[in-house]
């Protein structure tokens, strides 16, 4: 029987972040620096120390990675991670599944998030979701019947590189909006809208109506039963909410967004349990394709 126990982990730029999670909750935790201007077998020997440094990481069922960047997830190869410049074809599936003989799936960040929330969290209910990660940039990830859906090196999905307007979904659906568009600190106008600021809450609102262009390019492309939102501008979901939906219901095929929901993610450590729901959901994937053939 498989073991419940999985390591989920997370590799950023500055830091690696490593936890051993049982159904979804995480028992124990690491947070490394990453030695970004190491070899890249130098930043490899640092994930497994993270991993060795906790107690019963030999009982994992197996390990889930979430990584920036394009990734072969057959092969488990990654290819140029922008902040680690050694990482230019870094094949870390087969290293660490030699090195610890168990299974090692690999993802990027933003498929790890759309699948933890799928697995873990308001995702749940539904099969078919996408979700939208949005910081500082537009990362998104796609569940489809219950599995995540990546493509080819676990492109599909990124939205927010579609032109729009005079630029891309990207620029007016992330932090961009605030810095680049408006020449303001994001912080700053979120602070004030929670004074009431009448500019601040202007310009939310058409944030709030980007978001919600977007969300209707995707629903035009997957038809989704909800998008779920997270991410660093999340924080500020109160004040843009209203504005998105209104946009979300001019989509012209109402009887598509009859029952459609457009919700906000509030789970914490998302990258890691994301990284250990991978894991989970494509462990079972293979294991129901093996059923499958054997039925042939």
């Amino acid at each position: 029987m498989l073991s419940e126990k999985i390591v989920g982990i997370d590799i950023g730029g500055t830091k690696i972040s490593i936890g051993i999670l049982v159904n979804g909750k995480i028992e124990q935790f690491v947070k490394l620096e990453t030695p970004a201007d190491g070899t890249k077998e130098e930043v490899m020997q640092q994930i497994v120390k993270g991993i060795e440094s906790l107690e019963g990481y030999e009982d994992a069922a197996g390990i889930g990675i979430g990584a920036p960047g394009l990734i072969d997830e057959k092969e488990g190869v990654i290819f140029s991670v922008t902040n680690i410049p050694s990482w230019r074809e870094v094949h870390l599936k087969s290293y660490l599944e030699d090195h610890f003989k168990k299974p090692v799936y690999i993802t990027n960040d933003a498929n790890c998030f759309a699948i933890g929330v799928k697995i873990y969290g308001e995702g749940q209910p539904f099969k078919n979701v996408i979700c939208l990660a949005l910081g500082t940039g537009v990362g998104a990830g796609v569940v489809i019947d219950g599995y995540l859906y990546s493509g080819e090196v676990a492109g599909a999905g990124e939205v927010g590189g579609l032109p729009y307007l005079d630029a891309d979904f990207e620029t007016y659906c992330s932090g961009k909006f605030f810095k680049q568009i408006n020449k303001v600190d994001g912080q700053t106008v979120f602070e004030k809208a929670q004074q009431n600021d009448p500019e601040a809450l202007k310009m939310f609102a058409e944030f709030g109506r980007h978001v919600g262009n977007l969300i209707k390019t995707t629903i035009f492309m997957m038809a989704p039963e909800a998008v779920i939102v997270g991410g660093s501008v999340s924080n500020s979901y109160e004040f843009w909410k209203d504005a998105m939906m209104e946009s979300v219901q001019e989509f012209p095929y109402k009887k598509v967004i009859e029952n459609f929901q457009v919700l906000k993610t509030e789970m914490n450590d998302i990258a890691v349990i994301g990284a250990a729901a991978l894991f989970k959901n494509r462990y079972e994937q293979d294991m129901a394709k093996a059923q499958a053939s054997k039925a042939i």
